[in-house]
């Protein structure tokens, strides 16, 4: 089955500019940036993690107080803030209520109430005296068995060179610790026993076509 498409028709109602324009663009783009007649600035994302080149932005993002270091503060948010706030610290030491207008802000697609987020993860990250904060309450689910998974690949060459599992029990005397209570007998809110709880941990990690098994106890304190 073959698909074609013309690609110098308009891509749509909102965008004039054909595939073919849009192409010219990229490859103009990248000669620039060849030619060095054109720089690039980098965004902190989490495709980042999958690149060679990622410890060699970040080490610019840090050098540049970059608001991309912000979690969810990607590039495309950056870059219609970049004027008003060009960095983390401007962001963290910012009057909001200047560059609020009603529900919005100053920068487009912006609102007041992620622009207060965003401020509240640059103070976390500029202020050694601030601490996380709670903004909704939270319970952490319980289960008798707890499995984690983890694996590590390869991208560029396509390999998953190592996975493995982590299979975790929390008993006490042959009973479930929840977190909360230890049935039948309930504990203090954010407590453990006074007696150390078990926590059995078994691990099985595989490396090719090899696998190893680990069983180890540990104490809470």
């Amino acid at each position: 089955m073959k698909f074609c498409t013309n690609l110098t028709v308009p891509q749509g109602p909102r965008n004039p500019d054909s595939l073919w324009d849009f192409y010219k663009q990229c490859l103009d783009q990248v000669r620039a940036i060849i030619s060095q007649t054109e720089s690039t600035r980098p965004a902190l994302a989490s495709d980042c993690k999958l690149c060679h080149w990622r410890s060699t932005c970040k080490r610019q993002l840090k050098n540049e107080d970059d608001l991309s270091l912000i979690f969810e503060l990607g590039r495309a948010k950056r870059d219609v803030m970049i004027s008003e706030l060009a960095t983390v610290k401007a962001l963290s030491n910012a009057d909001i209520d200047n560059l609020s207008r009603g529900e919005k802000t100053v920068s487009p697609r912006i609102g007041i109430n992620n622009l207060r987020k965003f401020q509240n993860r640059a103070r976390l990250l500029t202020e050694p005296s601030a601490n996380p904060s709670i903004t909704r309450p939270f319970e952490l689910p319980t289960s008798e068995i707890e499995l984690f998974f983890d694996i590590e690949t390869d991208p560029m060459r396509d390999i998953c060179y190592l996975h493995g599992f982590v299979e975790r029990r929390l008993t006490i005397k042959g009973r479930i610790v929840t977190g909360k209570t230890i049935d039948p007998n309930p504990l203090a809110k954010g407590s453990l026993p006074e007696n150390k709880v078990p926590r059995r941990l078994r691990i099985k990690i595989f490396h090719g076509n090899r696998s190893i098994a680990y069983t180890y106890e540990t104490s809470f304190q």
